[in-house]
């Protein structure tokens, strides 16, 4: 609307009346897990009964502290298996109808020696 009366299509803006009037939901922050839990976690994602690439997407995550959406659009070609390091790159190449697929964050992330395990036990699964 600003817009419009910017450029004088509209004489006066009605959505400017209505500030305040619209409230804003109240953001819940969630509490970090107490230390003292962490193992009861560990025995949750060991136990854990649904896919097992959901089982091994939560310990790869502890493991090398990314965010979901980074591994969730991760492509095998951003991981080097002999150096130990995944490259993330700012952008990627979308995927065709998934939303924020392109998104990246331009880091280089080095492995634990497990978590190559851990790619390693999916990329087997894959083929």
């Amino acid at each position: 609307m600003r817009y419009a009366v910017q450029n004088g299509i509209i004489d006066y803006n009605p959505a400017q009346e209505m500030a305040g009037a619209i409230s804003t939901a109240k953001r819940v922050h969630r509490p970090a897990l107490p230390f003292e839990r962490f193992s009861e976690l560990l025995e949750r994602i060991e136990s854990f009964k649904g896919r097992k690439l959901a089982q091994l997407a939560m310990k790869l995550t502890l493991l090398i502290f990314i965010r979901s959406s980074e591994l969730r659009f991760a492509r095998w070609s951003e991981i080097d298996f002999e150096n130990a390091m995944w490259t993330i790159p700012g952008e990627r190449e979308p995927l065709p109808g998934v939303k924020h697929s392109h998104r990246g964050s331009k880091m280089r992330t080095p492995h634990l020696s497990s978590s190559l395990g851990t790619f390693g036990i999916h990329q087997r699964n894959q083929r």
